[in-house]
């Protein structure tokens, strides 16, 4: 009987782990290329005085697509990033340059019939290394919060009932521009960019996982009891 209760204990842990895992939400995006009659999107940076990050719309009405998810049905879903973001002092240590960023603005993505599912994201902080590659939110801190959308889409009703969320993005520049380059007075330069998004399953689903678990150890000890 206790190897049986061993084997249990073992199958509902392993089962409770492999679901963890699968339940994670996880999808990478790029800015919306170019298009027949539209512009690629961009992420833009406005140098001194507003010391500013921003994403135009690039004329399609969007500014990223997902490329790639855990869940097929994110994929090729678009969306937007609103906002003018802030750039604060530039700290440079050999060749990272960091500086923090404030402001909030929107993260949003339309589902397949036109509803939006919308979050406030803060970038926390902006940096570039050796002038070219860059990114915000270096250490993809949760920084998507207050989730609302009124549709019934399944993948995007899994993000809005999700904790942690977070995401981050990436860009380059070719030729290199230095931080304290795109941010210097009159300064404006914009490149394209890709992120990532990530976020943990709602906690009830943990829980009545971990709720079957325990049940079913009880029995097992009960069972251990009686034999």
């Amino acid at each position: 009987m206790r190897r049986l209760l061993l084997g249990c204990t073992v199958v509902v842990l392993a089962a409770i782990g492999q679901a963890a895992v699968a339940a994670n939400i996880q999808f990478d995006f790029v800015s919306e290329p170019a298009g027949a009659s539209a512009p690629a999107a961009y992420i833009e940076f406005n140098g001194g005085p507003t010391r500013s990050i921003t994403f135009p719309d690039a004329g399609s009405g969007y500014d990223f697509v997902i490329t790639r998810a855990d869940t097929s049905g994110l994929v090729s879903l678009k969306g937007n990033i609103g906002g003018t973001f802030t750039v604060g002092a530039i700290t440079t240590a050999g060749i990272l340059e960091i500086a923090p960023v404030t402001g909030a603005g929107t993260f949003s993505i339309t589902d397949p019939i036109g509803k939006v599912l919308s979050a406030s994201v803060a970038w926390n902080d902006v940096f570039v290394v050796a002038g070219s590659q860059g990114g915000l939110n270096t250490g993809n801190t949760p920084n998507l919060t207050g989730w609302t959308y009124d549709g019934s889409y399944a993948p995007l009703l899994e993000i809005k009932n999700s904790v942690d969320a977070s995401a981050n993005i990436s860009f380059q520049f070719n030729p290199s521009k230095k931080l304290v380059q795109l941010m210097a007075d009159g300064a404006l330069n914009k490149t394209t960019y890709s992120g990532s998004f990530s976020a943990v399953p709602e906690p009830s689903t943990f829980v009545l996982m971990a709720g079957a678990a325990l049940g079913l150890l009880a029995v097992g000890r009960l069972r251990r009891k009686t034999a």
